[in-house]
């Protein structure tokens, strides 16, 4: 699967917010879930539809890169640079049933429900259909940090 970049959900710039700005604490969740979409998850992330047939499950990913800086804080441009890429492959095994035409990724702090905490469009929609393995390789998944535009 070939991914373009994603961002954060809507929840996860308030949670920011919250924590930076001494509100509720943000924690690091005890693992990354990776999962998959065949619909648009939408800015809060309810627009998600996930397999659910076909031996279909959230995969644990917790091997992550994060790169890139920020020279300047209110430029847009410059914080596109900063990153997260999956490191390790992610298998999904291989479909018992059609899965339909996955069109995104996301990551979650569950296997089940949970909160949704980063959304990547694919470049090209994938068709998964029943027998053909499907997984994303290293490096493949990146995810950019979204950014409030700062006003004055």
């Amino acid at each position: 699967m070939s991914f373009g970049s994603g961002g954060s959900v809507a929840a996860r710039e308030v949670a920011l917010w919250h924590h930076e700005f001494k509100g509720t604490a943000d924690t690091q969740p005890t693992h990354i879930y990776v999962g998959l979409s065949t619909t648009d998850p939408l800015q809060d992330g309810s627009g998600i539809t996930e397999p659910s047939t076909g031996g279909y499950a959230r995969v644990i990913c917790d091997s992550w890169t994060v790169s890139g800086s920020i020279t300047n804080q209110n430029s847009v441009a410059d914080a596109a640079g900063v990153n997260a890429q999956n490191t390790s492959e992610i298998d999904f095994g291989t479909p018992s049933a059609d899965w339909g035409t996955i069109a995104y990724a996301f990551t979650a702090d569950a296997s089940t429900s949970g909160n949704i905490r980063q959304v990547c469009k694919l470049d090209v929609a994938q068709l998964c259909n029943a027998g053909n393995p499907v997984s994303i390789a290293a490096g493949a998944l990146k995810f950019q940090k979204g950014w409030l535009t700062p006003h004055s």
